[in-house]
């Protein structure tokens, strides 16, 4: 067999190209650290790569909102914290309001510092975060969630909502970010002609400690409905035997519709406001303001100094019982809200103190599952150096000694040893 000169030129350059290509990739693999650059020099190496990539970029998402729900659950734990600690305060001076001894300034002096108190704790109930988002706002957390309403006396409005967004921080975990503030602490009354409840029926805790507030320094008294006039036509007949605080009451008569069995609720409502007038006649002598509801002529009596108000004699026609509900009885009630309203705010504290323990767990999870799919990266996609620099200096010492060969052996030839 005849081997052209050509020929093994032609293999000596391909074999020095060839490995002058394994020399570079080599030499690529060293510098990036990588090696595997492109599909083709790995394609099941590539699959593998792409799928642990997604799943740590995915992980990784996933810490992210663990982090941004820990930093707002935190912030809303320190509040409702903060709004226990208030609460604290506030149930220690009801409790030393409520004491009989406390006369007028005593009075006056405990509940400005229980209105005080209240209003700090409604400012925790408008906090913000870094973000300027209201933490109990619900979803629509760039509205302030509590504010007094203007136009009616002791309520309060809330302009967030009741939704909560959930926040998935794992692969089969999602944790509510926040509680809407009608929740943690009571929904209000809103505006008139809605009313807040009677005391004990009080369920946002603002009114409640307004409430407290105002019978501690108005002392109110509730009159029954006067739901009927009677069968027969009653008159009260001076002497008067109504007295409050010790002062008789002009006599009040019952209106001519009263002869029918069931009178009309105008009727009712007429014989409200005329009880409320003549004892509106004289407030400068008992301290008493009385009040009649427009609906049923109830009445409603209440005293600027504090003082109780003592009912006796005969309350025909008035809506009124001797004995009616004192002041002791309703800032006892009122205390009572305040207390279901404290507990409320522990109760959330702790659901919120479950989802940061969760939170820190998964925080975990997430940073165990990013560590080890990055070892699993690196074993499939990154270069072993030691090795990878051994090949680079083997390959680099055959090349030269391909190179040198094939010098040494493009210098032969017949002509040289022809004489």
């Amino acid at each position: 067999m005849r081997i052209s000169s050509s020929w093994g030129q032609q293999t000596a350059i391909s074999s020095i190209i060839s490995q002058e290509s394994k020399l570079q990739q080599t030499q690529t693999e060293v510098s990036t650290g990588i090696k595997t650059l492109q599909p083709s020099n790995g394609p099941s190496a590539t699959v593998n790569i792409n799928n642990l990539t997604q799943s740590i970029s995915q992980t990784q998402q996933y810490q992210t909102n663990n982090d941004a729900a820990t930093q707002r659950l935190s912030m809303e734990n320190s509040s409702l914290q903060s709004a226990s600690t208030i609460l604290n305060q506030i149930n220690a001076l009801c409790i030393q309001g409520m004491n009989g001894s406390n006369n007028t300034s005593d009075k006056a002096s405990i509940a400005a510092q229980i209105q005080s108190l209240n209003q700090q704790l409604v400012s925790v109930a408008n906090t913000q975060n870094v973000n300027g988002e209201y933490l109990f706002s619900g979803t629509q957390s760039t509205t302030p969630p509590f504010t007094q309403d203007p136009s009616n006396p002791g309520a309060y409005d809330y302009s967030g909502n009741s939704a909560q967004r959930s926040i998935q921080v794992g692969p089969n975990t999602s944790v509510n970010d926040g509680d809407p503030g009608n929740n943690v602490f009571g929904a209000p009354t809103g505006p008139a002609p809605a009313t807040v409840p009677a005391a004990g029926s009080v369920s946002n805790i603002f009114e409640a400690i307004n409430q407290f507030v105002t019978t501690l320094t108005t002392n109110p008294v509730k009159g029954s409905a006067q739901t009927g006039l009677g069968a027969a036509p009653t008159l009260l007949i001076p002497p008067n035997p109504l007295t409050i605080n010790g002062v008789a009451i002009p006599a009040m008569a019952a209106p001519a519709s009263q002869l029918a069995a069931v009178p009309p609720i105008a009727d009712v409502v007429t014989q409200g406001n005329s009880v409320a007038a003549n004892i509106n006649s004289l407030t400068g002598t008992t301290g008493v303001t009385a009040i009649s509801d427009p609906t049923t002529g109830a009445i409603t009596l209440s005293n600027k100094t504090g003082a109780n108000i003592v009912i006796t004699g005969d309350t025909t026609n008035t809506g009124l019982t001797v004995g009616t509900t004192t002041s002791a009885t309703i800032l006892k009630a009122s205390l009572g809200d305040i207390t279901k309203g404290a507990n409320q705010i522990l109760s959330i504290n702790a659901v919120v103190g479950g989802r940061l323990n969760t939170l820190m767990m998964q925080s975990t999870i997430n940073s165990g599952a990013v560590l080890n799919m990055q070892t699993a990266l690196s074993s499939v996609q990154n270069v072993d150096e030691a090795a990878a620099i051994s090949s680079l200096n083997l390959q680099s010492v055959a090349l030269q000694a391909s190179q040198q060969a094939y010098s040494q052996v493009n210098k032969l030839s017949l002509f040289n040893y022809i004489n």
